[in-house]
């Protein structure tokens, strides 16, 4: 992981041993160094041992050179510190092979991003640097944000919540603290309040690529734009400027461009743009990136002077190029390599009419995606994989262990419903524990274990899980090996791994959270004229009156508080001709998604149409469904709040989301607890059970139920050993034989 104090620490290590050895060579940032050019590193080597300069080597043939260095250092007791390493041959190359070059006694310190690079190198020793916790964060963040011991912040300023806030998002990165703290040192507070309600609505900010220099552009607007390449007719469209760029579609008609349409990302949110041009039945062609790893760097293509429209279009990313798309006879364009060097783009604008005129984009900095996107896995990895994938969020862990970690199973939360248990391993009979986290105020940070190694292999010795709260565990004996994830300021959201009879080895997938990780802020979607509003957060939503014509012309609501009324004030003139309400029953009905279009109503870029879609039905679409498509994302709980801007019409919305608690819509099934051999059986869904008849030995033997109605089902299993019936009745449980 970058940044996060590797170099660092090795330097620290070199420092207290230096002196144990006859020579220190610390080789900085080998990186992406090729076979040609390994060459540096070869005579820096010899150099910081020997103290020689100018030693003769082979410029053209670098692997003749490993014998004369192998000469020189066979007798020499040296430290050699081999930083950012991400080819097994550099350190070949660099401390030889099996032989080695380097004397008795010496000692290897590799620094790399890749763990499993180091399999097979023979390392008697991994380390894995954690992150700063929260103290340290706090203090190295006060270091650089805060200097003469807070005599530059403003009088009275009560800062210590706003500063644990603030580095909750660097997530435990040295170099992400460093550069937030740089960023807010001698600014007002009101500006560092500023950036934090960015965070809290994006944990995913552009700031997180703490490598920007650019620190000012943390608390400004930083897009540019380049100019419209193409001819000058048509009519002018623009789809403002967003996170990034997820899909293009274009529609090549004939030997032209018919039309172009783009989805946008706005804070994990979709915006999908009008469509530019003419309704053609050409050939679309759909530009899909994966996004954020994958964003748009420029556009080329070639124009039709006589007819004054693009005739071919070329999307270059950072991964590929994608076309060309339509005739590239004519007169060739391109965004300008100076302009956008080290950008991505943001958006588009330019002209059209019933074809593509001309296209521009709005440009900013590239933005490097969260950085803590895995950890691990920790452990062997030489069973059967397994990888429970991305889920909203982890209830329960079931941990089975002994000697070692027999088993895991977790229970998901899927949009306020409990998974199944997935188990992971063989229940046998040891140590069982259930790690219950109190959803949804309390989540899991990281994992740390113990690995011991037997007969060549690695095995998991103990197991610990670390909340925003406390540390569950340890699972198991901690002896042998230490791991640990980093602390970081997201959440696991899904494990991964691999097993056989036992728990082979386990890795986590994290995600960006806001510090306030209960609550979802989603938005705003629209313009940015009129004054802003904020009805804030709420136990749910009862009523929302909508008026409306040629566009949203207000919105009122109406919030329940824990089962008391609160009424919200009316945003937006309401003048339009209709007039629509919403009336939900909030025991059992929740609105779980926002919709609509945006567009262009004389100079005003405001909201045109909305939907709100309920766990149990869709209520809309109320005013005109033409512009921007707008979307909040799927399956993140329900609207407690809004919030937006408004003057005689409404000119953006977006809303507050909270998790769906359980009780309303309670797990469809539970289980299957025990093996996984034998043929399945599943007797369906009915009203009620009546009786459940029982036979058993020192085991289960079988079982057979009578559902409502009197419906028998099959008898699972054998009918040997004891027999025992239960009866259900509305007043309890009985046995009958």
């Amino acid at each position: 992981m970058k940044g996060i104090g590797k170099t660092t620490l090795a330097r620290l290590v070199c420092s207290r041993i230096y002196n144990k050895f006859e020579g220190v060579s610390f080789l900085e940032n080998i990186g992406d160094t090729k076979h040609q050019e390994i060459i540096k590193f070869q005579k820096t080597l010899l150099n910081d041992v020997l103290k020689i300069n100018h030693l003769a080597l082979d410029e053209h043939h670098w692997y003749h050179n490993a014998s004369l260095m192998r000469d020189k250092l066979r007798n020499k007791k040296v430290l050699l510190v081999l930083d950012d390493v991400k080819q097994k041959n550099q350190v070949t190359l660099l401390a030889g092979g099996r032989g080695g070059l380097l004397g008795r006694g010496s000692r290897i310190l590799i620094t790399t991003k890749d763990e499993s690079l180091l399999d097979g190198l023979k390392v008697h020793h991994k380390f894995i640097v954690s992150g700063l916790g929260p103290t340290e964060s706090l203090q190295l963040f006060g270091r650089y944000a805060v200097h003469d011991g807070g005599d530059d912040l403003e009088e009275g300023c009560d800062c210590e919540e706003l500063f644990k806030n603030l580095v909750h998002y660097a997530g435990g990165l040295p170099s992400a603290i460093k550069t937030l703290g740089t960023c807010l040192f001698g600014r007002k507070k009101d500006q560092w309040g500023k950036l934090l309600e960015q965070l809290e609505r994006n944990p995913i900010l552009d700031w997180i690529e703490a490598y920007s220099e650019n620190t000012d552009s943390f608390l400004q607007p930083h897009e540019s734009v380049v100019e419209p390449c193409g001819e000058s007719g048509g009519t002018p469209y623009d789809d403002k400027a967003y996170k990034g760029i997820r899909q293009m579609e274009i529609v090549v008609f004939g030997p032209v461009i018919g039309s172009i349409r783009s989805d946008y990302d706005h804070g994990g949110s979709l915006v999908r743009s009008a469509r530019h041009g003419g309704s053609h039945e050409g050939k679309t062609i759909t530009v899909t990136l994966d996004y954020p790893d994958e964003f748009l760097t420029s556009i080329s293509g070639c124009t039709n002077t006589d007819l004054s429209i693009i005739q071919s279009l070329s999307i270059h990313s950072n991964r590929r190029t994608y076309g060309p798309f339509g005739d590239e006879n004519g007169k060739r364009f391109s965004f300008h390599d100076k302009q956008i060097k080290g950008k991505k783009i943001l958006g588009f604008f330019g002209k059209c009419d019933p074809y593509v005129n001309s296209i521009g984009a709005y440009i900013g900095p590239i933005s490097h995606p969260y950085p803590f996107r895995t950890i691990g896995p920790f452990g062997n990895q030489d069973g059967n994989s397994w990888n429970d994938g991305k889920h909203a969020d982890i209830w329960q862990i079931d941990v089975v262990f002994d000697s070692e970690v027999e088993s895991i199973s977790i229970i998901y939360d899927n949009d306020g419903h409990g998974t199944i248990p997935i188990t992971h391993g063989e229940k046998g009979g040891g140590k069982f524990y259930s790690v219950r986290l109190a959803y949804p105020y309390e989540y899991l940070r990281s994992i740390s274990g113990y690995l011991r190694e037997h007969l060549g292999r690695l095995i998991l010795q103990s197991i610990s899980f670390n909340s925003n709260r406390r540390k569950y565990g340890p699972f198991g004996r901690e002896v042998g090996i230490p791991f640990s994830g980093p602390s970081t300021g997201g959440k696991i959201v899904g494990f991964y791994g691999s097993c056989n009879r036992h728990l082979e080895s386990i890795g986590a997938y994290l995600e960006p959270v806001s510090h306030r990780h209960h609550v979802r802020i989603v938005g705003p979607f629209g313009g940015n004229g009129g004054g802003p509003w904020d009805e804030g957060r709420h136990t749910g939503l009862r009523q929302i009156i909508i008026r409306c014509g040629t566009v949203m012309d207000s919105i009122k609501c109406v919030y329940d508080d824990n089962g008391t009324s609160s009424d919200g004030s009316k945003h937006g003139a309401g003048r339009g001709p209709y007039s629509h309400t919403i009336e939900l029953d909030c025991a059992n009905e929740y609105i779980t998604s926002i919709s609509g279009y945006l567009g262009q109503l004389r100079e005003m870029y405001l909201v045109h149409s909305l939907t709100f879609r309920s766990n149990k039905r869709v209520y809309g679409p109320y005013g005109q469904e033409k512009g921007s498509y707008f979307s909040s994302p799927p399956n993140i709980g329900k609207i407690v709040g809004l919030y937006g801007r408004s003057d005689t019409h409404l000119d953006c919305i977006g809303a507050y989301f909270a998790p769906v608690f359980d009780h309303l819509n309670p797990a469809n099934t539970v289980g299957p607890f025990g093996g996984g051999s034998g043929d399945p059986w599943d007797d369906g869904k009915h009203t009620d059970v009546q009786q459940i008849f029982l036979s058993y030995g020192v085991i289960i033997d079988g079982i057979c139920c009578v559902y409502d109605k009197g419906k028998k089902s099959a008898h699972h299993g054998d009918r040997g050993g004891c027999s025992y019936t239960v009866c259900m009745t509305f007043l309890g449980l009985h046995r009958i034989g």
